[in-house]
């Protein structure tokens, strides 16, 4: 691990950005075929990353655990 990051060495970073762009991105693929439901999908991922998911937002998600969610968001259909 790097001192000054909370991720290991050479991991690169999954930025809020990241995050948001990729749910957005998702978010219009889904809703071809699921359509009000998506946001919701997405939500129901998001909160499998919180023991209280009450007012969490993605950029909550820990750092450790962003791969992990872009690689389950990627895998909704």
């Amino acid at each position: 691990m790097d001192d000054d990051f909370d991720t290991p060495s050479g991991a690169p970073e999954v930025t809020d950005v990241d995050l948001t762009s990729a749910a957005s991105r998702k978010n219009a693929e889904l809703a071809k075929t699921h359509a009000g439901a998506a946001p919701a999908m997405i939500r129901g991922l998001r909160d499998k990353f919180f023991a209280d998911p009450t007012g969490k937002t993605l950029r909550d998600i820990p750092q450790d655990k962003r791969k992990s969610f872009m690689e389950q968001l990627e895998a909704l259909k």
